[in-house]
């Protein structure tokens, strides 16, 4: 089984949070669990426990503590994850990602060898009623609460938490295939924003109306185009909401620390990084 390690490198994911759905034994309520009405196992406790916004390389300890003693096809296993600037989560409401990311996972669980009769492949094929096949981000990102068509392979829940949310994997009984899953998605995420693209194109994120004018950026209507170093801290700073549950963006230190890491390596990707962190500081 191919588990990726703590020393490997995001570069534009901020950070990751992870629902667990299934069942808990024993004498003590999981910390931030949350009852589910479609989650169907017998266990002391049942229903779904969310994450704190986490780095990724904190995914694995996460996990080991707060995985479930039992799940079956009736569980899910999302994954939310932010980014450091907005020109990177409207590349990502782009069709070809979606198209990207079913290609990558079934490469995934075939290398895996999860087995046919798994609830993963029929949830890959959209045959599950909580996550279907679809690609529907611009009637997605407006929802403030649980409502709109959530139910698809991503959920761009822009309004409700500043995230992409992958509703694509179930819960596996293994727990480190279980964590092996969750780096998979975020490798998608990772991988397709380092293909080559054309940055000098401005990219569009709709925004909900009520948004108000700031001197961060210039809204015009709805539409805001974003040149490729925007940066989500100070687009954040315009909205009335407060900040999402799992985070967008990197704090002042955390930031320095990616430049001061980028800048140490001399590879195309960590050029890219340094500009767009530069920018942001």
């Amino acid at each position: 089984m191919t588990v990726s390690t703590d020393s490997e490198k995001y570069r534009y994911i901020a950070r990751v949070g992870i629902e667990l759905e299934g069942g808990w034994n024993g004498p003590t309520r999981p910390a931030n669990m949350q009852h589910d009405g479609s989650v169907n196992v017998t266990a002391d406790w049942v229903g779904e426990v969310a994450s704190e916004p986490l780095l990724p390389n904190e995914i694995d300890s996460w996990m080991a503590t707060h995985y479930p003693s039992t799940s079956n096809q009736s569980c899910g296993m999302h994954v939310h994850v932010s980014f450091r600037t907005l020109y990177q989560y409207s590349r990502l409401m782009e069709k070809e990602f979606h198209e990207y990311l079913k290609v990558e996972l079934k490469k995934w669980g075939t290398a895996e060898k999860i087995i046919a009769r798994h609830p993963f492949w029929a949830r890959l094929e959209g045959k599950n009623s909580y996550c279907q096949d679809e690609f529907c981000p611009e009637e997605q990102m407006h929802h403030k609460d649980k409502g709109g068509k959530r139910y698809a392979h991503l959920n761009y829940a822009w309004s409700r938490y500043k995230t992409i949310e992958c509703r694509l994997m179930p819960m596996f009984l293994d727990p480190l295939v279980g964590v092996s899953a969750v780096k998979a998605v975020i490798r998608c995420f990772e991988g397709f924003l380092k293909l080559p693209h054309e940055r000098a194109r401005p990219a569009k994120l709709t925004v909900p109306p009520d948004l108000p004018d700031r001197d961060a950026l210039t809204v015009d209507a709805v539409t805001i185009d974003l040149s490729p170093d925007t940066d989500s801290e100070a687009f954040l700073a315009t909205a009335p909401t407060p900040r999402a549950r799992y985070g967008v963006v990197l704090s002042a230190e955390e930031r320095r620390a990616r430049l001061d890491s980028a800048r140490a390596c001399t590879c195309e990707a960590c050029a890219e990084e340094v500009a767009e962190l530069s920018a942001a500081m």
